[in-house]
């Protein structure tokens, strides 16, 4: 007999394909065969000292690899799920926090350090898919939109699969909304904070243009900087942008809310200290359960500000639009 579904051969009489477990289907034309009786020996009651002593051995081992990897555990040199010391075990966020300032703070924290599971960890991730309301989502914009779906949470099957694909996908997304800032920054960024344009690409004539780029690129102080960044202060979002505290934007963000399926959502907005220069950065914060976590830096106030989707929620203060 052959199988249904893959053609592996089947010794008969068989029940299941034992190479893809589909059932057997037997023709409808084939006689009913009377089932034999097969004599089997007696199981013996003791099995040979030969399979004992190589069960024992298969434990044995067995047993060792799974102390290790706890110890290993434990030690936090083996980790089932990749993900900073401030993850949940197996998570790929964090704890949350008390405030939304204090997430903000934690993600300036790590991007000092270049702590890129670290910086991850501050954002809402498993928290996020799983309360994002899909059908408020698509109520509201009233249309399937391929090109949003990467920077969007669709959960329409529903299944484990895409579960991990969308937590994936969003720190995919939050990793190259960083990179952007990084490669946009290095390129464009020179001694004087107001020296780069965003506005086009950079072209090149010859072999020597395209050196030139690279040697200044190379020697971009952004990366240094990020690394000495502090915060000043937190700024009232109202204070950069009246059109935060208005009526209709207050009433699109509790809009957007249930979509994320937040208790409470907000933009944070904290003066920051690069190479002696003050500079902004925006974060879009969620709460939930309680606790607060990241959503995005280029959110509802880095909108209003009119900043670049290439920044990333950081703009030097000057260029600031009151």
């Amino acid at each position: 007999m052959i199988c249904n579904q893959c053609g592996f051969q089947l010794k008969e009489p068989a029940k299941f394909c034992p190479r893809c477990g589909s059932p057997v289907i037997l023709p409808q034309n084939a006689p009913n065969t009377p089932p034999q009786n097969i004599s089997m020996p007696p199981f013996p009651e003791t099995p040979p000292r030969k399979e004992k002593k190589q069960a024992a051995i298969g434990f044995a081992v067995l047993s060792l690899v799974l102390a290790a990897i706890l110890i290993l555990q434990n030690l936090g040199i083996v980790g089932l799920v990749a993900g900073s010391s401030g993850s949940r075990s197996g998570a790929l966020e964090g704890k949350g926090y008390a405030s939304a300032e204090e997430a903000v703070e934690a993600y300036v924290e790590a991007l000092k350090r270049g702590d890129v599971p670290a910086i991850l960890s501050t954002f809402a991730i498993e928290t996020y898919i799983d309360n994002y309301d899909t059908e408020a989502g698509l109520s509201r914009i009233g249309a399937w939109i391929p090109a949003a779906l990467s920077d969007s949470a669709y959960q329409l099957i529903g299944s484990d699969y895409e579960r991990q694909l969308m937590l994936y996908s969003r720190q995919a997304s939050i990793s190259h909304g960083l990179y952007r800032q990084l490669l946009t920054y290095s390129a464009f960024l020179s001694d004087m904070i107001d020296s780069f344009d965003l506005g086009g690409p950079i072209t090149f004539e010859d072999e020597e243009d395209i050196e030139e780029f690279l040697r200044i690129y190379r020697k971009s102080p952004f990366g240094n900087m990020l690394a000495e960044m502090e915060i000043e202060e937190f700024v009232d979002p109202k204070d950069l942008n009246e059109a935060y505290g208005s009526e209709a934007n207050l009433k699109n963000m509790r809009e957007q809310g249930k979509i994320f399926g937040c208790e409470e959502y907000k933009s944070v907005a904290a003066r920051v200290s690069l190479n002696g220069e003050s500079w902004l950065l925006t974060m879009d914060c969620a709460r939930y359960n309680g606790r607060w976590y990241n959503l995005t830096p280029s959110g509802t106030l880095s909108v209003l500000l009119d900043a670049n989707f290439y920044q990333y929620g950081l703009l030097p203060y000057s260029a600031v639009e009151w």
